[in-house]
């Protein structure tokens, strides 16, 4: 992880397998100074407690006491910007994805099956963090290409990302 004060000039940061991240005390303050000053943060390929525990131990210590993460439904704003999306689905790495004898569909353990949209909301009530849990939309994008991938997961991952990314840009 480096993060520095160039992290100002980017309205939208993207993280990917966050639980992985080692943040020293001068990155969570930039991370915190980031979202105070109206910055986006979008945390992606988080799967089961294993990975959710520790996201939201670093949320603690970015945000605070305020690290409360709600569950966003397929009503809000975010999830309409620009494609309207109807349900949340999980979108599985690859190897998982496109093994088609593989009878256990999710990442991690029992308790990464259920795809959930969560975020942070600022104090204005707009979403600032959003966290991704039992989802890989990176890799859904990735693989948009390839014709063995669930052409679903991948559609939904670049509408998911786009209306993240308007979303973002436009609160």
């Amino acid at each position: 992880v480096h993060i520095n004060s160039d992290i100002f000039q980017y309205p939208f940061v993207y993280i990917v397998e966050p639980a992985q991240m080692d943040l020293t005390d001068a990155h969570t303050l930039k991370l915190r100074e980031f979202l105070a000053r109206g910055g986006f943060l979008m945390l992606d390929d988080i799967h089961g407690d294993d990975d959710m525990i520790p996201v939201r131990e670093i949320l603690h210590r970015i945000l605070g006491e305020d690290a409360s993460l709600y569950e966003l439904s397929t009503q809000h704003e975010l999830i309409h910007t620009f494609y309207d999306i109807t349900e949340v689905i999980q979108v599985l790495h690859d190897g998982i994805a496109m093994c088609f004898t593989c009878l256990e569909r999710y990442e991690n353990c029992p308790t990464g099956k259920d795809p959930r949209v969560l975020a942070h909301l600022d104090r204005y009530g707009n979403v600032n963090v959003l966290v991704m849990q039992n989802n890989d939309v990176a890799d859904g994008m990735q693989w948009l290409d390839d014709p063995m991938y669930p052409r679903e997961m991948a559609i939904w991952s670049v509408k998911m990302f786009i209306n993240t990314a308007l979303y973002s840009l436009s609160h």
